[in-house]
């Protein structure tokens, strides 16, 4: 499998840097929150990454990604309500992270 050119330099998720954070952040609400001028044929979940509360942390030597889903009930459990993901590297898209489940 070929990997994306990059023109930018990888991202180095074995340690914490706030570059680091803060492009994995931008990454994270340009792909999966609404935001004002957006692609419409761009699938999104239907609210923006700050109303969300998305929060892009690194803990125990991993990069997590937490928000609340916001089309949950707030009535539900919170484990319902709060999606949280591993962000590993992939070779699959440009910035070369993926999100997945715990």
């Amino acid at each position: 499998m070929q990997g994306f050119p990059q023109s930018i330099p990888p991202l180095d998720l074995t340690r914490y840097s706030e570059t680091t954070r803060r492009r994995l952040y931008d990454s994270l609400q340009e792909t999966h929150f609404f935001y004002p001028g957006h692609d419409p044929d761009h699938d999104t979940l239907p609210y923006t990454a700050e109303d969300a509360g998305l929060s892009v942390l690194f803990v125990y030597g991993r990069w997590v990604a937490v928000w609340t889903r916001l089309e949950v009930e707030s009535f539900r459990p919170e484990a319902d309500r709060i999606e949280v993901l591993f962000i590993k590297p992939t070779t699959e898209n440009a910035l070369g992270v993926m999100l997945y489940g715990g």
